[in-house]
Formats: structure tokens, C-alpha cells, sequence
């Protein structure tokens, strides 16, 4: 049996009620709380390095703020009538934190910080450091030292960042635009005509309801608790480590594979099993199906190395074993099949009198374009722009259609290593670009990399994921795009803020877990500057292999998808697929448990008790989120941070 869904809360009586523009005390609230958060996330991430929290799916912060706005509830309304927020009030805040928190995140904001300052920073870059566009950098070398080896009063030159800063921040507004009003053509028809349920919105719904109707049927209920209990004692390590640093470890990572040496079997060494509570426990809202491709498929493809090593072939490395260029061409696939599924609302909207839709349309439009006209302001190649935006919109409609359908509790459903780039450089001759304009072309178009590692397709679900949160809480869906644009807006400006702030003051050297050679982004950055160098330098013309795995992909999921059409009960999914080919490595531990867990309570106990089991597992991702919290609380009562160097970390960013 399998469950194609979790169940999300729905009350047909709100329907009935005219929807309603969000309320201005609602927006208000959320900005505060906006701010306060990105202060949180500057002493979690950047200084404590107790985990990534903002980068968590959905972020810690945002699920927080809305615990605590839900138990204050019912004490504000007993205090005087009218202080109680409503339903849709609870779920505006919700909306714009996850935006605005998922702006701090560390392969969104700092990962932009990184790649705009690394080619002015490190000797090994300075080939390329003319070629950095004037207006999308910082022009002070003292600026760029100062933040990466801080300044001895902490003050940012802010006059210095500004211009950068602004032209990056009007064309990540434009292509958002462009992506959320992309994807509102594509809501109702995954709404009302397919029937997506959204899993990830069960817990805000849920608390939302429980606080405003007084029933609690969430917080209340005690599988919750228990589940609570567990995800907090898988991560009591990281909270009781600054006062007691030789605390026991208990989280594990396990490699089963380890004693195998001989070839072709000791590729099944790469396999390790690392159990998170955060994906056990929010996985858990998932289908079988879905939860059994993501396991299944990472396995297979591992036994296939078995089978390829075996007949001479050798894996190319590790992220670079081709499961990538499977993903890039999946999703490349699953777009143009998703576009050419909806072609006809597409072209209604064309055509439409209603206002709103043919906006959304036109915005799409304006959206794309306007990407790539800012692309080729800053020096990149028109046909490059016009391919890497193309992907970027093709990416962010693929991973909001994964996380309607699958609820995925993570960022990682696309390539992360500017696969973008190898891709387009694979069909064409890299030593085009070895001449100065070339190169000059090449790094153009190399410092919008940071887009490709995975933070900025989300913001695009969390969008669609608010529409249906409006939906539900009798909000003008109509104002969502301004919400969201607003979201984004403000969580760039704190995110600019508490980054500069905290390496100007300490150093991007020396931050948490920068390990003395910049945070891991920065590292990322420089490496990806440096492969781009070596593949200027390169003679080799079109690669054969790569792209075969890239339209291996694509048949793979094309396959797949006719099979489910045609085949009731096939268990493997397109979406899952492209999943596995991602970050399954990770993915595959913490999924098995689930999908073991769903199999058993099914098997025994039928689907009512799967459905009664949903608050116990998230529950466990409930403790594990709160541990957090938690242990920074006890760092600042002792003023130690926590232990990087040990590996007491709480991991949410995988």
C-alpha cells in the first residue's frame, strides 16, 4: 500500500469568507520578528556555529516564531478581546519568515559575499581580477582585505558596498518576480487540478488552527511530545557541550562498506549512513513512493559503479560521478514537460481579461528577460545569460514541483557545483575562452555561480507554498507577490547587515568553522574560480560522457513517468529520481527509516494510525529543531561557543 500523500488541514468554512488583504499590524509583526531572527541566525551560524538554521527546510527560525506566536495566543485574548491574532495573521508571519530567514542562508547571502570578493582577495585569482564587472564587486582593496581579515574598530565601509549591493539586490528582485510569477501560473493547476497537498505546510497549519480555535490539537498531543523528547536527545550533545565538552557523542555516521578493498567492491566504500532527525521526521509526510526512489535509486546507481568498475571504467570522483549531470538533465526534461503540460492555462493567460493572471504572465516575461539583460550589463555572453537564466527558472519550477508533491525537507533537489557552467562549456569549445575577452566573458558570467548551489530555486516553493498558506487563511492570494518580493527585500538588507557586520569584525579568516582559509563558501568560490581558469585553458571541444549521463537523465525520467501513467502501483517517481541523483548520499539513511516506519504502521495498524503517527515524527524534527535554540541559550550562559572542531554541530543544511 502506498500513501501518495499526507493529509493537509483544510476547513472548508474559511473558504467562504471574502479573502482578505494581509493586515498591516501582521506584516508589522513579521518585519520585527525578521529582524530579530537575523540576529539570531548572525550568533547561531556565523559566531557559534552551532548550526545552519536559516538554511534548515522549513527554517528553524520561522517554525519557532510561530510556536511561540501560537502559544501567546490564547493568553493575548484573555488579556482583551481583539489582540488575538487571526489565522491569517499567524500564517502572513509565517510567510514572510521564511523568506526573509532563507536570505541569511549560507549558500545564499554569504555565498554572493564570496564569489564578489574572493578574485580580489586571493594572489592565485589575480588573472581575472580586472576582468570583475565595476558595478557587481567592491572597488577598495582595503574594503575586501578588511573583510576577510577584519578591521581593527569593526566598522563596515558601507559606502563601498552600497553600489554593489543595490545591483545585486535589483536583479535578484527581477528574477524572483519572474520566478514567483512564473510559478503562480502553475499553482492552480497543482492546487485544485492535480490535487497537490504541499506536505510541508501541515505544521503551520496545524499550529495555526490549534492556537486560533483554542483546541491545541497539536501541541496537545502527546505522540508529539514523545517524538519531541527523541529529536531533543539525539542532538543533547550539541546543547550540554559548553559545559561539558566530553559530553558522549551518540550522533553517528557509519560506513557499512569500510572493510571492502578489492576492486570492483570497494566503490561501495563511498556509502555512509548518517540518520538526521530533521529529514527522519518531516520525511515522514512523504509517499512511499517518493521516500523509496530517493533510497533505492541512490543504491542502484552505487551498484552500478560496481558494475562499470568492474568492466574498466573508473568513477571520475567524488560530486563529480555523473549523478549531477543525470540531475541537470532530468530537470531540464521534467521543465519542458511541466511547461508543455500547462500549456493551455499558459495560454489562456495570454489571452485572458482577468487582470491579475495576465500580470503574472507579463511579470514571467519581464522576469526572464530582464535576468538576462542584467547578465549581459555585467559582461556575460548574450547566448551564456540566456541559457544560465533559462536553467534558473527551469530549476525553480522543478524543485517547487518536487517540494508540492514530495514535501522534500531540504534544498538539495538541484545540481550544486555550477553544473550550469560545465554544462554549456561541454557543448561548445572551452578554449574559446582562452583569449583576454574571453576570459573576460568567462568570469562575467563565473560570478553568478554562487545562484547555482542550491539556496535560491527554494525561494521560489516557498513562494508557490504561501499561496496555498493564503488559501487557507482567507488571504488575497492577488498580494502574495508583493509579500514575498517584500520578504526577500528585507531579508536581504539584514542578511547584508549581519554578514558584513560580523566579518568585519571578526574576519571571514576566522569565522565559525572557517578553519583559518575563509567560511566554507569562500572556499567553494575560490574553486570554483580556479576550475574555471583550468577550463579556459582546456583544448578539449564537446565531451561525450558527460552529456550522455545529462540525456541518460532525461530518458530516465521520461521512462519513469510513462511507467506510472501506464502501470498502476510502479514505486518509482520521476521526482525522487532527480532527488537521489542529487544528495542521496545523505538522503538515503534518514529516508530508509522512514519509509521502513510508514511500511510497518501500514502493514499492521492501516492508514488511520499513519495518519494518528504524523505528529509523533514531527515531533522528533520539532526536538532536534528546538535543540538548537537550546544550545545556544546555554553558550551565551557560559559565553562558550560551541564546538566545531569536535563535530558537536547541529546539521540542517543537508
Amino acid at each position: 500500500m502506498s500513501v501518495e500523500r499526507a493529509t493537509t488541514p483544510t476547513h472548508d468554512h474559511a473558504r467562504q469568507i471574502r479573502p482578505r488583504l494581509p493586515s498591516a499590524r501582521a506584516l508589522t509583526i513579521a518585519l520585527v520578528l525578521a529582524v530579530l531572527m537575523g540576529l539570531v541566525v548572525q550568533q547561531v551560524a556565523l559566531v557559534y556555529n552551532a548550526g545552519e538554521i536559516e538554511s534548515s527546510v522549513p527554517p528553524v527560525p520561522a517554525v519557532m516564531c510561530l510556536l511561540v506566536l501560537a502559544g501567546i495566543n490564547p493568553v493575548l485574548r484573555r488579556l482583551r478581546a481583539g489582540w488575538e491574532l487571526s489565522r491569517g495573521e499567524l500564517l502572513t508571519v509565517y510567510a514572510v519568515l521564511v523568506l526573509s530567514v532563507a536570505m541569511s542562508g549560507r549558500f545564499f547571502t554569504r555565498n554572493l559575499l564570496a564569489f564578489i570578493t574572493v578574485p580580489r582577495y586571493y594572489d592565485t585569482l589575480d588573472e581575472i581580477d580586472e576582468f570583475l564587472p565595476e558595478l557587481w564587486v567592491p572597488q577598495d582593496q582595503t574594503a575586501v582585505t578588511g573583510f576577510y581579515e577584519s578591521t581593527r574598530d569593526g566598522f563596515v565601509p558601507w559606502d563601498v558596498w552600497l553600489q554593489p549591493l543595490g545591483t545585486w539586490t535589483a536583479f535578484l528582485l527581477v528574477t524572483l518576480g519572474g520566478i514567483f510569477c512564473l510559478l503562480e501560473l502553475f499553482r492552480r493547476r497543482w492546487a485544485e487540478q492535480e490535487h497537490l497537498r504541499f506536505p510541508l505546510l501541515y505544521l503551520p497549519l496545524e499550529l495555526s488552527v490549534g492556537s486560533t480555535e483554542a483546541r491545541q490539537a497539536f501541541l496537545g498531543n502527546k505522540l508529539m511530545w514523545i517524538g519531541f523528547a527523541i529529536g531533543f536527545w539525539y542532538a543533547l550533545p550539541v546543547v550540554v557541550s559548553p559545559i561539558w565538552p566530553n559530553f558522549p557523542d551518540w550522533k553517528v555516521t557509519y560506513r557499512p562498506f569500510e572493510a571492502l578493498t578489492g576492486v570492483p567492491w570497494n566503490e561501495l566504500r563511498r556509502i555512509y549512513m548518517r540518520p538526521l532527525p530533521h529529514l527522519i521526521g518531516f520525511g515522514y509526510l512523504m509517499s512511499t513512493d517518493n521516500l523509496f526512489t530517493i533510497w533505492a535509486s541512490y543504491l542502484l546507481q552505487m551498484l552500478m559503479w560496481v558494475v562499470f568498475v568492474q568492466y574498466g571504467f573508473r568513477r571520475p570522483g567524488w560530486h563529480t560521478g555523473l549523478e549531477l549531470q543525470q540531475a541537470l538533465g532530468a530537470i531540464i526534461v521534467l521543465a519542458v514537460w511541466l511547461m508543455w503540460s500547462n500549456r493551455r492555462a499558459l495560454a489562456t493567460a495570454a489571452t485572458t481579461g482577468d487582470a491579475h493572471t495576465k500580470l503574472r504572465l507579463v511579470g514571467a516575461i519581464l522576469g526572464f528577460l530582464g535576468s538576462i539583460w542584467f547578465m549581459r550589463h555585467a559582461g556575460a555572453p548574450l547566448w551564456m545569460a540566456s541559457a544560465f537564466i533559462g536553467m534558473m527558472f527551469a530549476e525553480a519550477l522543478v524543485y517547487a514541483r518536487v517540494r508540492a508533491e514530495t514535501g522534500l525537507p531540504s534544498y538539495y533537489a538541484v545540481p550544486f557545483v555550477f553544473e550550469e557552467r560545465d554544462f554549456l562549456l561541454s557543448i561548445t569549445s572551452a578554449g574559446r575562452f582562452s583569449n583576454r575577452q574571453g576570459l573576460e566573458a568567462l568570469t562575467s558570467f563565473s560570478i553568478f555561480g554562487w545562484m547555482t548551489k542550491a539556496m535560491f530555486q527554494p525561494t521560489g516553493a516557498y513562494h508557490v507554498e504561501n499561496l496555498e498558506l493564503a488559501r487557507q487563511g482567507n488571504i488575497a492570494r492577488s498580494a502574495m507577490l508583493w509579500v514575498s518580493l517584500m520578504a526577500v527585500l528585507a531579508g536581504l538588507v539584514i542578511a547584508y547587515y549581519t554578514c558584513l557586520d560580523t566579518f568585519y569584525d571578526i574576519g571571514a579568516l576566522s569565522s565559525a568553522g572557517a578553519e583559518g582559509d575563509g567560511y566554507y563558501e569562500v572556499r567553494w568560490a575560490r574553486g570554483n574560480y580556479l576550475k574555471m581558469l583550468a577550463q579556459a585553458r582546456s583544448t578539449e571541444g564537446f565531451e561525450v560522457l558527460p552529456n550522455v549521463f545529462r540525456a541518460g537523465g532525461g530518458v530516465i525520467v521520461m521512462l519513469l513517468a510513462w511507467l506510472r501513467a501506464r502501470y498502476v502501483g510502479f514505486p518509482f517517481t520521476p521526482w525522487g529520481y532527480v532527488v537521489a541523483c542529487t544528495y542521496g548520499s545523505t538522503f538515503w539513511t534518514s529516508f530508509l527509516i522512514t519509509w521502513a516506519a510508514q511500511k510497518v504502521i501500514l502493514r499492521y495498524w492501516g492508514a488511520r494510525a499513519h495518519q494518528r503517527a504524523i505528529p509523533l515524527f514531527l515531533g522528533i524534527s520539532f526536538g532536534y529543531m528546538f535543540a538548537t535554540i537550546a544550545a545556544l541559550a546555554v553558550a551565551f550562559s557560559v559565553g562558550k561557543p560551541l564546538s566545531f572542531a569536535s563535530g558537536k554541530r547541529l546539521y540542517f543544511d543537508i
